[in-house]
């Protein structure tokens, strides 16, 4: 067999296969630092360390290789959902420079989100949306 068969093969059966998804990656890290800490514990609950260290791994090649795609897929989907809850979140801009006219900006209305155009001058300006008549402050730099 040359290698171009053995990829084929390995494509093949990884075919309806869940793979690597972040929940496994976490059990793979997971396991991978307990057992390093059970080299470092020199108390006799390291092979407990050790055991709940190798559990993770095979934990985590049961996940890479498990067909039950959905079941998967819906464990790293909470689990992503638990991450981000923690994450910490970008503020959006207030105004982002117009890419056809460098002299304008585009400002959403925080109220209604309409987008508006408006001169390029450095300062604080308030602003008065067009769509819901909602005046809000803007400084640009």
């Amino acid at each position: 067999m040359d290698q171009r068969q053995q990829e084929e093969m390995i494509r093949n059966f990884m075919k309806n296969r869940n793979g690597l998804d972040d929940l496994a990656k976490l059990f793979f890290w997971l396991g991978v630092i307990l057992c390093c800490v059970c080299i470092v514990i020199p108390t006799p609950y390291r092979w407990y360390v050790l055991g709940g260290g190798i559990l993770c791994i095979i934990y985590c090649i049961f996940r890479i290789f498990s067909t039950r795609f959905y079941n998967r897929q819906r464990e790293n989907n909470a689990y992503l959902k638990f991450i981000n809850f923690f994450k910490f979140k970008k503020k959006e801009p207030k105004y982002v420079l117009d890419s056809t006219n460098p002299l304008k900006i585009i400002a959403k209305c925080p109220k209604c989100k309409q987008r508006m155009r408006l001169p390029n001058k450095e300062g604080k300006h308030t602003v008065t949306c067009p769509k819901c008549q909602k005046e809000f402050k803007l400084k640009i730099k």
